[in-house]
């Protein structure tokens, strides 16, 4: 388990759960941060939970969570199977020849597009 963040445990913090409420103590876990000493840095990013948007939290409004909520998370894997990827920082070639492959051939113009395969 070379590979994996550093993991300093579980403490509790004042977080806000719900907009215009006051903070509440929640346990959260302490991870070291992955690009911390690296040049550049693989990384996926890969949003757990069948819900993936909270009102309140980094600032986002109820209304945004809920259009997230009922826009993203319902189209992805993230209700169906409670993860999805997010993004991915500096891919290989082999997976940026692959999107330009299909942004220019016949599946960007298909009914799916490009926009589902992201």
């Amino acid at each position: 388990l070379d590979w994996m963040t550093p993991y300093l445990g579980v403490c509790r913090a004042q977080c806000e759960v719900q907009e215009g409420q006051p903070p509440k103590s929640l346990e959260v876990m302490l991870l070291r941060n992955g690009r911390d000493g690296c040049k550049t840095c693989r990384m996926l990013d890969i949003k757990i939970g069948q819900v993936t948007a909270v009102g309140g939290w980094q600032k986002k409004s109820s209304f945004e969570a809920w259009l997230q909520v009922n826009t993203i998370d319902v189209n992805t894997n993230s209700d169906r199977e409670g993860f999805r990827l997010e993004g991915f920082d500096s891919p290989p070639p082999s997976v940026l020849s692959v999107e330009d492959h299909l942004e220019s051939g016949a599946f960007a113009n298909s009914a799916v597009g490009l926009k589902k395969l992201k």
